[in-house]
């Protein structure tokens, strides 16, 4: 091989049909996350006036946005230490757990404690979904080439929220 030959290591390429698998898991994860963050607005003073708290109902989303944003950092080192596979299925169980907890919430600091489960839920959903699509386009660093498809699916599911 000469200098100037571009070398394409192809470990870990999964075929087109167990990607599209990856894919849609990855764009339904993130779809049910930004549908929980997104649904509280709309139904907060609803929820705040049967819990009687009216008041301090958000903290409910202020919680779940703290707990996304301080997680979604952890969540990079959590996946080097476990793999991305764990992470990313306990991502989506803290997420439907803290959703499931929300539901039977009696007072308002229950549903803001649960907000913030959900919150880190949705912090390694989001985490997962960069890392994991990096992972799966990025070709490799010497052939100086990468596909445009984690794009188009940030911009796809970021632009409806």
């Amino acid at each position: 091989m000469g200098e100037n030959e571009l070398v394409r290591i192809d470990t870990n390429i999964l075929p087109k049909a167990q990607l599209i698998v990856v894919l849609l898991g990855l764009a339904f994860a993130l779809l049910v996350a930004f549908v929980d963050q997104n649904s509280m607005g709309i139904t907060l003073p609803t929820i705040g006036a049967d819990l009687n708290c009216s008041n301090t109902i958000s903290w409910a989303g202020t919680s779940s946005l703290i707990a996304n944003t301080v997680f979604q950092v952890l969540y990079g080192r959590l996946s080097d230490i476990f793999g991305r596979k764990v992470v990313f299925l306990s991502a989506v169980g803290l997420l439907a757990l803290g959703d499931l907890l929300c539901s039977f919430a009696k007072t308002g600091p229950q549903l803001y404690a649960f907000r913030g489960i959900a919150g880190v839920g949705t912090g390694g959903v989001s985490f997962s979904k960069y890392f994991s699509l990096m992972v799966l386009f990025v070709v490799h660093p010497t052939s100086g080439s990468f596909t445009s498809h984690p794009g188009m699916l940030d911009f796809k599911f970021e632009a409806t929220s």
